[in-house]
């Protein structure tokens, strides 16, 4: 059995690092890095489809933010969360907790019985300002669970990947994830589970980081027609508000299943330091995310992490 993680986070917690993390980590280990629908196909029982991602895991990563122990989420057996961590727990995966937003590490006290054990686990820290350094500790920590193929082999990965894309969106119609969200996601800040109530999201980072090249001058606000073609051809009409809710109407083909199940209303963020937008329905507990790579003419061009093409056209 390939080695795999399972990124488990909550949107509302970890907004802004999710996406991130999950990026970094996919970089490093191709294909072996699950987190939200970009592993389920359409019409799937979601929950049976991620217990089993979790049970088929050789590692757990848990994003833990300030808010994680707020809320009675913690002693709802049905949270999706919950589900995933004690799972892990009782098969005996190793679960790493990480602690964003200077978060700390909840104790067993704190905890409901079957998610004691997460309390002995070792936590790998992930800061704003400290983020590629945090980011180098936490592959170091998945290395021994994530082995990774040898260089000469993952070139030939790289080369081939191009010419497998199409074959691989034609053989499954995915939902397709995106994302930073964290976020976050994982992104902005839709609540993970029905109930509670959706928290506050941040407003868009609006200054470009250092070094980053926006030589394409996309700003989110607005609305915006979608597309993608292919075997996931479809449509549809995104609403960015400046309030960072978006709404998703018109759609057509892919894009209704993905409305279907994240929802057609929610939050949304955009990184600039990596041109990251994600979107994360309210109440679903899962998200779909692009990354904006170029403009042409006046479209914009964009990635999803399973290289699934977008564009991006402003609507009249």
């Amino acid at each position: 059995m390939p080695e795999r993680a399972f990124i488990s986070y909550r949107r509302d917690d970890t907004s802004g690092y999710a996406g991130r993390i999950y990026d970094r980590l996919h970089d490093r280990f191709p294909n072996q890095i699950f987190m939200d629908v970009s592993g389920i196909d359409a019409g799937v029982d979601f929950v049976e489809s991620i217990e089993h991602e979790v049970r088929t895991s050789t590692v757990l990563v848990a994003l833990i933010g300030k808010h994680w122990l707020e809320g009675e989420r913690l002693a709802d057996a049905d949270d999706l969360v919950n589900r995933e961590i004690a799972l892990a727990l009782a098969n005996n995966i190793p679960v790493v907790p990480v602690l964003v937003r200077g978060a700390r590490m909840p104790s067993a006290a704190e905890l409901s019985e079957r998610l004691k054990p997460l309390a002995r686990r070792n936590a790998v820290e992930v800061g704003e300002a400290t983020f590629d350094r945090d980011m180098t500790a936490l592959i170091r920590a998945l290395q021994p669970r994530l082995r990774r193929k040898t260089t000469a082999n993952w070139k030939w990965v790289v080369a081939a990947s191009a010419f497998v894309l199409l074959a691989l969106a034609i053989s499954s119609v995915m939902l397709l994830k995106g994302v930073g969200i964290p976020s976050v996601s994982p992104g902005p800040n839709p609540s993970p589970s029905p109930g509670p109530s959706l928290a506050p999201s941040p407003k868009p980072d609006v200054s470009p980081a250092s070094g980053t090249s926006l030589s394409f001058g996309f700003e989110p606000v607005g609305k915006w027609s979608v597309s993608t073609g292919g075997a996931t051809a479809g449509a549809m009409l995104l609403d960015l508000k400046q309030d960072q809710s978006y709404e998703i109407s018109n759609a057509e083909g892919t894009f209704q299943q993905v409305a279907a199940f994240i929802g057609s209303k929610g939050t949304w963020t955009f990184n600039r330091s990596d041109m990251r937008l994600t979107i994360l329905g309210t109440g679903s507990g899962y998200g779909f995310g692009m990354r904006i790579t170029g403009k042409q003419n006046n479209s914009f061009s964009a990635v999803g992490p399973d290289g699934i093409a977008y564009t991006l056209t402003p609507a009249l």
